[in-house]
């Protein structure tokens, strides 16, 4: 019969306990194994089996944390002794070289091993095989199967030195480059860093490292239909001892062995004739999905330390922007106490001088002083100033505080009109034009400040375009929104600074020789914001600018 294998992934959390060095099993029946008459006289004046068995060879054989003896051929020995009704004394060695001597010189009884001896061998007899799994190799993804022995000729392969396994390929396959190594870990981080082509060793040892080690983009193939059987080797002159072996072994059930790799190895080996290839495939399948498992794993925790360090930064960021925000805030607070402050400290010398010329324009009436003109001229610098100064403030106050609008219906038409009479009474000298079809113009809003904004834009028309230069005021309606156009013919926008023209205290790089401190139009724009509409400059080529504000009806 065939032994194949299916691959199944089991992570099991049975353990096995016994003493350190020596496992003791007591039967029910010593009839279990079904044993002759003549090896039930054996037992009964020999009860010990002492067995050799390699310290650090895992999964096959080692020693845990509390010194039991475990792996895959210390249980089967266990298994064997229970089966045989003998207490098992495990003889730890660390290599398997000189254990033919140790037999010899009766320091044990038996050691496993997988290379049978000759019939007619002149020291050793071997057991019935109590464990066959197959030989496979371990290769990078990329590669593809391998057919025969050729495919392999010329290729570095790596291979555990000083095994009976070693020693049978080498015999059997001389044209083969094989590199000695000294466990299965060394042999397959080898291939993944291609240093060799691949590393052979028994299906169970290469399961059991990927299972523990997390081998990723590498895959496991069958070599060459090539298998491993292990058997228990005694002196000849042992031969009831080896009899009583061989029952033992012989009652040993499909399903224990299953028990007893798939514990060490994650793997289910099935006595049944299935497709070499499938099987193949499956154990791939095994190794890719284990690989995949490692990567995820892994790309979580990269990117959960991903995330990690941008919540660090962003509030990292955040902290700054609140800083920046307060030191924004004391900013504002500052400059509405300063407008404050000014407002109450400049009109004392304001009034003094109002108060003078009032006296200087009575005594003239008296008497007169034909300073007739100069008072004019100063009269009308005061109202300047005073007009100046208080716009400013206005202007300051509004824009470092939080607009709160008071919005009723009104009729926006009425609104430019009653403003067109106030701004030419002011500006007597100035041509201030209203084009219109609309009948009347009406919305929700808030009448004080949007005449806060028409009058700043009326005044900036006036005061960036020459004397004799109308200024135009367009009104009509479209789907719905009520569009305003406030159009001069002075000196125009620069095209570097139309983005930032709306920005708090910018000027353009061209009104050097005219006053103002860039809050009229930055003041524009928040009204209209808050509004919900939109306001936008634009420079025709005919020269000028024309400002456009689109409300909602």
């Amino acid at each position: 019969m065939v032994i194949d294998f299916l691959i199944q992934i089991a992570l099991l959390s049975k353990r096995i306990h016994f003493f350190a060095f020596v496992f003791v099993i007591f039967s029910v029946s010593a009839n279990s194994a079904g044993l002759s008459d003549k090896a039930l006289s054996l037992l009964a004046t020999k009860k010990d089996f002492r067995l050799c068995i390699e310290s650090a060879n895992m999964p096959m054989s080692g020693i845990n944390d509390t010194g039991e003896f475990v792996g895959v051929i210390a249980d089967f020995s266990k298994l064997i002794a229970e089966k045989a009704e003998k207490r098992i004394l495990f003889v730890s060695i660390d290599t398997q070289e000189g254990l033919s001597e140790l037999l010899k010189k009766d320091e044990c009884d038996a050691f496993s091993s997988s290379i049978q001896p000759k019939k007619h061998h002149k020291h050793f007899r071997a057991s019935q095989s109590y464990f066959q799994e197959p030989v496979a190799i371990v290769i990078s993804n990329e590669h593809g199967a391998i057919e025969d022995e050729k495919h392999l000729i010329d290729k570095r392969i790596a291979i555990k030195k000083n095994t009976s396994l070693f020693n049978n390929l080498q015999d059997k396959y001389p044209a083969l480059h094989f590199i000695p190594v000294h466990n299965a870990k060394i042999g397959m981080a080898m291939v993944s860093a291609e240093h060799v082509y691949g590393y052979i060793d028994s299906l169970t040892i290469l399961a059991f490292q990927a299972k523990n080690n997390g081998v990723t983009g590498l895959k496991m193939t069958k070599f060459l239909d090539n298998t491993v059987q292990n058997f228990l080797l005694t002196r000849r002159d042992q031969t009831v001892l080896l009899d009583t072996l061989n029952k033992a072994i012989l009652s040993i059930s499909e399903i224990e062995k299953n028990n007893i790799v798939s514990l060490w190895a994650g793997i289910n080996y099935q006595k049944k004739l299935v497709n070499n290839s499938l099987t193949l495939w499956l154990v791939s399948l095994m190794l890719t999905i284990l690989a995949i498992s490692v990567y995820i794993v892994a790309s979580v925790k990269k990117q959960k330390e991903s995330l990690q360090r941008t919540y660090k930064s962003l509030s990292e960021e955040k902290d700054q922007l609140r800083a920046k925000l307060d030191q924004k805030v004391d900013a504002e607070k500052q400059s509405i106490r300063f407008a404050e402050m000014f407002s109450h400290e400049y009109r004392t010398p304001v009034s003094i001088i109002s108060t003078n010329l009032d006296i200087l324009e009575l005594k003239n009436k008296q008497k007169p002083l034909f300073i007739d003109s100069q008072l004019e001229k100063m009269r009308d610098a005061v109202a300047k100033l005073i007009v100046l100064v208080e716009t400013a403030l206005d202007r300051e106050s509004l824009a470092s505080s939080n607009l709160i609008e008071e919005k009723s219906e009104m009729d926006l038409l009425m609104l430019i009109r009653a403003l067109k009479e106030e701004m030419l009474v002011n500006y007597p000298k100035r041509n201030l034009v209203l084009q219109t079809a609309e009948k009347s113009c009406l919305l929700l809003a808030d009448k004080k400040l949007l005449k806060i904004m028409l009058k700043n834009l009326i005044e900036n028309a006036f005061k960036y375009s020459h004397i004799n230069q109308a200024v135009s005021i367009g009104l009509y309606t479209e789907n719905k929104k009520i569009i305003v156009t406030i159009t001069d013919q002075g000196i125009g926008i620069p095209y570097a600074d139309i983005k930032h023209i709306f920005d708090k205290y910018h000027r353009a790089s061209n009104t050097s020789n005219t006053t103002g401190i860039g809050l009229g139009l930055y003041l524009s724009k928040l009204i209209v914001t808050q509004h919900k509409g939109n306001i936008s400059v634009t420079c025709p080529p005919e020269g000028g600018t024309q400002i456009t504000i689109v409300l909602p009806q």
